[in-house]
């Protein structure tokens, strides 16, 4: 056990308390993200391949499809910002989905600067058939469903404030 002081609520008083390693989340996501454990967060990407392949999907042109299908029309920068992608990685991406005939890229009419991607019908078909990918995958990891969707919602929280936190510390 580590034993630290700290300020409590904002009624000024101090008080002692005692913390174990364990309750730091910090350490948990550094495993995650450190040396082999990237290598096993890979594997549980790979995990999907078997799924996709009859979909005919990468697993990052899956991610694209998945937030295409439940906003459909998007930008790209849109796109780029709910998958955490940046414009080259995207961009060859969509050529791809492009040329799968499983979207269609066009020019915002009030903003030409503006790229808008957007499902097109054998793209809402695709749909279809992926249906069943979630429920698989969620086997897969050893989770429930509802597990899945707090982790999911953790996770996402996490990330938003890695944004706001790491312009604060520098100035």
């Amino acid at each position: 056990m580590i034993s630290y002081i700290s300020i409590l609520g904002s009624t000024g008083s101090i008080g002692r308390q005692t913390l174990d390693i364990v309750d730091h989340l910090g350490i948990q996501v550094a495993a995650l993200t450190a040396g082999s454990n990237v290598e096993r967060m890979a594997q549980q990407c790979r995990k999907y391949k078997p799924l996709l392949d009859p979909l005919g999907l990468t697993y990052t042109q899956y991610i694209v499809m998945l937030a295409l299908w439940e906003r459909d029309a998007l930008s790209v920068n849109q796109l780029g910002e709910i998958l955490w992608l940046d414009s080259g990685t995207l961009t060859p991406l969509l050529k791809k989905l492009e040329g799968q005939g499983l979207i269609r890229r066009s020019r915002n009419a009030q903003d030409e600067r503006m790229l808008i991607v957007e499902v097109t019908d054998p793209g809402w078909r695709r749909q279809e058939k992926a249906a069943e990918v979630p429920l698989k995958m969620a086997g897969c990891l050893g989770i429930s469903p509802d597990e899945g969707r707090l982790l999911q919602g953790l996770l996402h929280k996490i990330m938003e404030s890695e944004k706001e936190c790491a312009g604060s510390w520098t100035k």
